[in-house]
């Protein structure tokens, strides 16, 4: 798997000027959240979810 770090971006301020920050995982795009730290979180979340609950994501466990 490829370094979480990687997978967290940020995109472009919202209409109110905030920081906005997505993960990217092969199910799709995460966010938006107000902090890479918020990010990293969820994205941690998400994977662990996903784990614990046998998606694989079309990976192979061989």
């Amino acid at each position: 798997m490829s370094n979480t770090s990687d997978r967290i971006f940020q995109g472009e301020s919202n209409l109110l000027g905030q920081e906005e920050w997505f993960y990217r995982a092969r199910e799709g795009i995460g966010g938006p959240y107000s902090s890479k730290d918020d990010a990293a979180l969820a994205l941690h979340s998400f994977i662990n979810y996903c784990k614990d609950n046998g998606f694989s994501g079309g990976r192979n466990d061989n």
